[in-house]
């Protein structure tokens, strides 16, 4: 959850605009309804609807409404928030329902144990404590949803899914499947989110963390006795529930406070809210070096919902704000000054949703470096129309679709054909997808000069390939994204050049463009390849897919090896005009007439 603004590594730029995508959708057919609070009618925000069998399920959003796909009308459904009745209903009741309105369980205050002090509470906590730590591992889909503003303007939005490792104390892995990003600047800035899956990953219900305050789960029983103070809450949920508050004993100390649930039957965590209002550890960081965190007030909250002889999470929440502050340090990188004497005001909120146990998702073929955030990796990605229609995540809300139509008139969407429009972004610096009418070429971004600009280097005189072999950075993959629809297998790939793991050095000459060019259509030719052998296929598999790609991933290591020896030996005029002459055959493109390349005889 690194907090940082978007950087562009320029070593690559599109010389001609992208590649227009057609967009085609499946028509699903789905319930939709809201969750409201009777008798109040407020909505329900975050409320569970699960199979019966607990495999599928989602979520409201903030305004209670959710959208969810029944095989069948007569479907049962389970509907339940944390105190109130959980509620049963059919598929074809919901069609009827204007709302559905859940009924808060009665209070039971009468139960409340009578003793001499308060130490039963922590005897409580510790015994709940002692059944995460044997809590079962498991897999399961998960969508991610954050949302940033500043000076209460939209500046971020992310939709991901993933493959998650979980456990009721913590999320182990994220593994993603498909995103997509809707962004704004703020000035001159972009303001984005960096690493925040890997964040996630640090926050354990059980064991302490470095970048986490610490909290009465964590805790031994003469720990929790010694930092914390609790108190019994008197709520609607007594009936089934303990509900504790907890508050460390010295202020300004590296310890939560918070509200946790805990089912009396069992003493399995039902829900647990961490609060910070001044953070001392986090996982924050400016990467602005004329900018510094100044505060961070921080929520996090650990929905439960009930399995064989466990529970599982349902979902995670966080909303946080903080203030950067303007520092006196020198800006690096040609970065300008925002509001260099002002101050600026961030918040956030988001959701993990773990919904499908154990039915995963197909995982793109694709070797990410270990470097690579999520902004990065969803650039990665092919757009698959099939896949979003098919994925619903959860339904956009008022004040969401107001932020949608403001990224579409100010920023950005990457992957959202629902808000057309221009998808000219910082994302066009990003890992190129290979397209007939767009070509790339190194640039090179001399450092800052003293009154704060940069400047393009131009390039050197013509000359070969140096004999240092540059070739072995130039990194271009195959990526296949694999997808169950129905009882069918459907299936996208790109030719992608990956800069960030493509390292040269400069002055870049008019043939290094132009060699780098051959290089990247003579992997699109191998993928186009591999689908010809897909399409002979009686029927596709995932096993038949991921063979493909690895034959056409060996390939193009091949290929590469093959054609920067040619085109570095004795007779490398020759062979420059060979393999351009093929490309031209193949694909109708010129590489060395788009580079005004001339050679000797």
């Amino acid at each position: 959850m690194n907090f940082s603004p978007a950087r562009l590594k320029p070593l690559f730029i599109l010389w001609i605009a992208y590649l227009a995508l057609p967009i085609y959708l499946d028509a699903q057919t789905v319930l939709t309804n809201r969750i409201v609070d009777d008798p109040s009618s407020e909505p329900l925000p975050y409320a569970t609807i699960t199979t019966l069998d607990g495999s599928r399920g989602t979520l409201t959003n903030e305004d209670g409404e959710f959208a969810f796909e029944v095989d069948d009308l007569s479907d049962s459904l389970s509907i339940s928030f944390l105190g109130y009745q959980t509620a049963f209903f059919s598929g074809r009741d919901l069609i009827d329902l204007d709302d559905i309105r859940l009924l808060p369980e009665a209070a039971q205050l009468t139960d409340v144990i009578v003793t001499a002090d308060d130490d039963y509470l922590y005897r409580i906590i510790h015994q709940c404590r002692k059944t995460i730590r044997n809590a079962p591992v498991e897999w399961s889909r998960a969508f991610l949803q954050h949302v940033t503003k500043a000076e209460e303007q939209p500046i971020e939005m992310i939709q991901a899914y993933y493959n998650v490792s979980v456990s009721q104390k913590e999320v182990d892995h994220l593994i993603l499947k498909n995103g997509r990003v809707a962004m704004a600047p703020l000035g001159d800035r972009y303001f984005i989110n960096l690493g925040m899956t890997q964040a996630i990953t640090r926050l354990d219900l059980f064991a302490k963390s470095e970048s986490f305050n610490f909290h009465p789960l964590q805790l031994s029983l003469g720990q929790l006795r010694r930092r914390y103070e609790l108190e019994r809450k008197p709520s609607l949920s007594n009936a089934q529930l303990y509900h504790i508050a907890f508050r460390p004993k010295e202020e300004n100390s590296p310890y939560f406070s918070g509200e946790i649930w805990i089912d009396k039957s069992n003493y399995f965590l039902r829900k647990v809210i961490l609060r910070d209002n001044s953070l001392e550890r986090h996982p924050f960081v400016s990467v602005f070096p004329d900018q510094e965190i100044k505060y961070i007030d921080l929520e996090l909250a650990f929905t439960f919902s009930n399995a064989v002889n466990s529970q599982r999470l349902s979902h995670l929440q966080w909303q946080y704000e903080l203030e950067l502050q303007p520092t006196n340090r020198q800006v690096l990188g040609g970065m300008q000054r925002l509001h260099e004497q002002t101050n600026n005001h961030v918040t956030a909120s988001g959701i993990l949703h773990c919904y499908q146990y154990r039915d995963l998702f197909w995982e793109p073929l694709f070797e990410y470096s270990s470097e690579h955030n999520d902004y990065r990796k969803i650039s990665f990605l092919p757009y698959n129309p099939d896949f979003w229609e098919a994925n619903h995540g959860l339904v956009y809300s008022q004040e969401q679709l107001s932020y949608m139509a403001y990224f579409r008139d100010h920023g950005f969407l990457i992957n959202y054909s629902e808000f057309p429009g221009e998808e000219e972004s910082i994302f066009q610096f990003n890992n190129p997808h290979w397209a007939s009418d767009k070509r790339i070429f190194y640039k090179y971004i001399r450092p800052q000069n003293p009154d704060g600009t940069s400047e393009i280097v131009p390039s050197a005189p013509l000359s070969f390939w140096p004999g240092e072999q540059p070739e072995d950075d130039i990194a271009v993959q195959i990526m296949v994204d694999i997808n169950r629809l129905g009882d069918s297998v459907n299936y996208t790939s790109s030719t992608v050049l990956d800069i960030f793991e493509t390292k040269s050095e400069p002055p870049y000459e008019d043939l290094d463009h132009c060699l780098l060019n051959m290089y990247f259509d003579l992997c699109e030719l191998e993928r186009r390849k591999m689908i010809a052998e897909l399409d002979q296929a009686a029927e596709l598999t995932y096993e038949l897919i991921e063979e493909a790609h690895q034959s056409a991933s060996y390939r193009i290591r091949e290929i590469k090896r093959d054609f920067f020896s040619q085109v570095r030996g004795a007779r490398k005029e020759r062979m420059i005009r060979k393999w351009n002459k093929f490309i031209k055959q193949e694909l109708d493109i010129d590489n060395m007439e788009t580079f005004k390349i001339e050679l000797n005889n």
